[in-house]
């Protein structure tokens, strides 16, 4: 295993932990914005939450993007960009629509600029995975 296969496959170990977490809490927040009267004060925890893991996940996505070109292994390489591309068409579709129902509650008005830098920061993985996308 080279270099660049070990930072892989270290990543993609965050990856699945951190995915399944992310999963977990856009699952909370879809169903808060079901909620009328929704509880802004559970709503913005969940959205720190959501922020630190979106960070650990472009973090890990960033170490994976650097090294994928030199990764020689077929199954490393195979489960990184499946896990890319399930990442970008679900996980990103979804939150971002998630945030953009949440945006549009009254009740939450004072966190709509937050939710405008999570919408950046999904950009931003989406634009550094897309090249991977197949």
């Amino acid at each position: 295993m080279n270099g660049s296969e070990i930072e892989v496959s270290r990543a993609l170990l965050y990856l699945e932990k951190s995915v399944e977490e992310h999963h977990l809490l856009l699952e909370r927040l879809e169903n808060l914005k079901e909620i009328q009267g929704v509880d802004s004060s559970e709503v913005e925890r969940v959205l720190k939450e959501m922020r630190k893991t979106r960070q650990e996940v472009y973090e890990q996505f960033r170490i994976i993007v650097s090294n994928i070109e030199n990764v020689t292994n077929r199954a490393i390489r195979e489960e990184a960009l499946g896990i890319i591309n399930y990442y970008y068409a679900v996980m990103l579709n979804d939150e971002r629509d998630v945030l953009e129902t949440l945006k549009s509650k009254p009740e939450i008005e004072h966190l709509r600029a937050e939710i405008d830098k999570d919408l950046l920061m999904i950009s931003k993985i989406s634009s550094l995975i897309s090249k991977f996308i197949y």
